[in-house]
């Protein structure tokens, strides 16, 4: 187990297409009373985050349903199946708009940086 958490936890995720998508901060286990645990998927996301240093993290979640982030800000869960290699980052064989691990950014990027006189969004409305 301990190996486990050496060989995933923190080690950053770049997608199909070749994108960083976040890092892996949490490990979903199904536990079995007769085998041993079986790894069904990583998680990525602040919630994951605040749990493991024990300052919960339900409330993230709660004001992500009320600021309207997508699928309330909750952390994405990356099923095990879809990660094609670990190695010094994981490698995922979904394209980085399967992963789910920028909703906090995307939303961030459109309720307030975007909304920021010089961000560079009116360059990109001017070149449309």
């Amino acid at each position: 187990m301990k190996r486990l958490a050496h060989d995933l936890l923190d080690k950053q995720m770049i997608s199909a297409d070749g994108e960083k998508v976040g890092r892996v901060d949490g490990i979903i286990l199904q536990l079995h009373q007769t085998t041993a645990p079986r790894v069904i998927a990583v998680e990525s996301g602040i919630e994951t985050i605040l749990r493991r240093i024990h300052c919960g993290g339900e409330w993230l979640q709660k004001v992500g349903r009320w600021l309207g982030v997508e699928n309330d800000g909750a952390p994405a869960q990356i099923p095990f199946a879809k990660i094609r290699t670990i190695g010094i980052d994981v490698r995922l064989s979904l394209r980085a708009d399967e992963a789910g691990t920028k909703d906090w950014e995307d939303w961030l990027r459109e309720k307030v940086i975007e909304r920021i006189p010089g961000s560079g969004k009116e360059k990109k409305e001017n070149k449309k």
